[in-house]
């Protein structure tokens, strides 16, 4: 007789386990419910965003002094006074030319109308036919009176909304200074509602591995754009640029929006330049240096200093841009990738949400 044989294990016939279909419903509601909130109350959530971005870039220098014997609070105040020093020494320093700028713009604009023409002359021709046939054909309704819908001003309209950036303003520091002197707050509270030690273990490990990140993060990329802006700045000095740290802050600050921000600046620089300089030639160089600089940045420098620890994917970043663009306007474009970089960086360090930092991956 032959030995007997133990029967091979069959496979498990039950399908894997699903995810109910009302489930998925509700989390879809969920998260329509969320943006449709910081939709429509985004002066509030700006703010918040801001302050959560800015402590994660301060805390450090608030350890420090925590290391030193400073007060946990008496160290995040002198950070907050030092930080609201530093935004408002830059602003008052370009107040004047910006203002100076703006009051300008419809000289500047007359201008610039006259330098454009001189590089379109060969389309001179063909706009003048197309206009001579477009008086012809709306001659006879020369007796129809011609509605004209006054506009504000860019002047008024940065007036109207004087108060509420001040108080978002005051909202944002405020938060923020209670962000920086409470701590650690959150993690511990976050803590008492584990009971196990392991769990507990790895909620610090998380916590501390993903705020270390994104601060490095956010402070490079900081680093970055300021190293950006300098040297921007003292190119346009050396090319005869007027008001060159003017053009150097908008360069840090738009370099925060990757692709637009440059483009923007770009266009910006070449339009100055057109009405500074009287020949063509020369006007085309601060543009191209301006371009040479955020090449050099952009497939060089931050590549090199960030890493391929935290690579977006280029579509990721573009669907940022419009969705809290759209939303938020220009502070959300603003914000939008270091929201999606800090996204991304707690995806990667939270086990059950790295299936979502791979799709966010460049790789």
């Amino acid at each position: 007789m032959h030995p007997a044989t133990e029967p091979s294990a069959a496979p498990d016939p039950r399908p894997p386990e699903r995810r109910p279909t009302w489930q998925t419903a509700l989390i879809g509601l969920f998260v329509l419910a969320i943006f449709a909130t910081l939709y429509v109350a985004s002066a509030l959530f700006i703010p918040i965003a801001l302050a959560v971005l800015f402590r994660l870039l301060l805390m450090p220098p608030v350890r420090k002094l925590s290391r030193l014997g400073v007060p946990r609070a008496a160290g995040a105040g002198l950070v907050v006074l030092l930080f609201v020093a530093a935004i408002g020494g830059a602003a008052t320093s370009l107040a004047a030319p910006a203002s100076a700028w703006l009051d300008r713009a419809p000289t500047s604009m007359i201008v610039l109308r006259m330098r454009l023409a001189e590089i379109r002359k060969p389309l001179d021709e063909i706009r003048e036919a197309t206009e001579s046939m477009a008086e012809a054909t709306q001659g006879e309704d020369e007796g129809t009176p011609e509605v004209v819908v006054k506009q504000p001003g860019l002047a008024e309209s940065m007036l109207t909304q004087a108060g509420t950036v001040v108080a978002s303003g005051a909202l944002m520091l405020v938060l923020l200074y209670f962000m920086l002197a409470t701590g650690d707050s959150l993690l511990r509270s976050m803590l008492r509602r584990s009971r196990r030690r392991g769990e507990r273990k790895r909620t610090v490990d998380i916590f501390r591995r993903a705020e270390q990140d994104i601060s490095a993060y956010l402070i490079t990329i900081t680093l970055i754009n300021l190293a950006l802006g300098i040297v921007t700045g003292l190119a346009m000095w050396a090319l005869g640029m007027p008001t060159p740290m003017l053009w150097g802050a908008l360069a840090a600050i738009t370099n925060f929006v990757p692709f637009l921000g440059a483009a923007a600046t770009l266009v910006v620089i070449g339009v100055v330049s057109l009405l500074t300089f009287s020949q063509i030639s020369l006007a085309i160089i601060p543009p191209l240096v301006f371009f040479g600089l955020t090449t050099l940045e952009g497939q060089f420098v931050t590549p090199s200093l960030i890493g391929r620890r935290l690579t977006i994917s280029p579509v990721a970043v573009f669907l940022a841009l419009m969705v809290w663009g759209w939303m938020w306007g220009i502070p959300g474009m603003l914000l939008a990738v270091p929201m999606l970089a800090t996204f991304k960086i707690v995806c990667d360090s939270v086990p059950r949400l790295n299936h979502i930092g791979a799709l966010l991956d460049r790789r």
